[in-house]
């Protein structure tokens, strides 16, 4: 059965620390009539079968043909109100907000991960200047936009205009400042291509991080602490304290810290006005 193979394949990259942040990222198969993917709460690294809901594509094609309010936050509830009437008879669980994203896709096996490497190629000024010039036509980019609606929205109009100017569909979505979907029609296809991907950045990347651990000064600590439970944010939390070779390198002085002083992982996709550049 295909959902079988859907948690082998949820369950490999799901235990992989490399390409996923935080048990972030999800997953989908796609039979004729259904759409079975990620629900909301389950993490990949142990998910089973009951943690995918099953949606009927008919009704996921019908969110195309709607039109929404601009008013963004009216747009979005309307949107996930039709996401959640998708499902099949008998489904309670909610569906991954990326749903749609997946159910635009042609390919029966959709992964959608946050590989470290490949965030550095999507987190880059110059990301898809040099994605396209790995990747060729097997890649498409995608502007940075709210997750959702709008990204799947965005994933479909651009694959019409790829497959009309490539005359082919591209395997690899890339996502600015987020990380990448990647689709095929078997899970043997799925790494490959995912090997593919990795094996070509490796192939550019001119210096290693050293992450060799540094000690971090107990006086530091103390004073870094004293001015942290100040703000509520940090109160009656846990503080962990880590340091490392790259990171007292890039908080020596000033300039150094520049580069670094903006946020740039995945969670970047949610503050759209905040642009990342390495």
């Amino acid at each position: 059965m295909s959902v079988k193979e859907l948690v082998k394949i949820s369950r490999f990259y799901g235990k992989d620390p490399s390409f996923l942040l935080a048990g972030g990222g999800n997953t989908s198969f796609k039979d004729k009539r259904y759409l079975y993917v990620k629900a909301s709460g389950f993490k990949l690294a142990s998910i089973g079968k009951d943690g995918f809901v099953k949606l009927e594509r008919n009704a996921l094609n019908r969110i195309w043909e709607k039109r929404y309010p601009a008013d963004v936050d009216l747009r979005e509830k309307q949107a996930l109100q039709d996401l959640m009437d998708t499902r099949a008879g008998g489904e309670t669980k909610r569906p991954s907000v990326e749903s749609l994203s997946h159910a635009a896709l042609p390919q029966k096996y959709v992964i959608h991960t946050h590989p470290t490497i490949v965030n550095g190629l999507t987190c880059s000024k110059s990301g898809r200047q040099i994605a396209e010039q790995l990747f060729h036509t097997r890649c498409m980019w995608i502007p940075l936009v709210s997750p959702g609606y709008i990204l799947a929205k965005l994933i479909k109009t651009h694959l019409t205009v790829h497959e009309k100017k490539y005359n082919s569909l591209p395997d690899i979505i890339l996502l600015e400042n987020h990380g990448m979907f990647v689709g095929a029609e078997t899970i043997g296809e799925i790494k490959t291509i995912h090997n593919f991907v990795t094996d070509t950045l490796k192939k550019r990347i001119v210096r290693e991080p050293d992450l060799s651990p540094i000690q971090v000064s107990k006086v530091e600590i103390k004073k870094i602490y004293r001015q942290l439970k100040n703000y509520p944010a940090f109160k009656n939390k846990y503080i962990t304290f880590e340091n490392n070779t790259e990171i007292s390198a890039d908080v020596k002085d000033s300039t150094s810290f520049e580069k670094v002083h903006s946020p740039y992982t995945p969670t970047i996709l949610f503050m759209p006005d905040r642009k990342c550049c390495l």
